[in-house]
């Protein structure tokens, strides 16, 4: 899927991830806050740092559970 329909299934709660991720990668928003996972724990942050090719690429999926 597209980062806009990654955007809206973070929005409905489900983590989101790339498919060139590392397993264990992934985002998800909690209280108002993109939580990001980097394989070993999860950390708050107020800006992600995503590029441009992370915007414009198509291999988002969900990846709750």
């Amino acid at each position: 899927m597209d980062f806009g329909n990654a955007l809206n299934a973070l929005r409905a709660g489900h983590k989101v991830s790339r498919e060139k991720w590392a397993a264990g990668y992934w985002l998800k928003i909690e209280d108002e806050v993109i939580v990001r996972s980097t394989g070993r724990s999860s950390a708050l942050e107020d800006l992600i740092s995503l590029d441009a090719s992370d915007l414009l690429a198509t291999d988002w999926e969900i990846v709750d559970g």
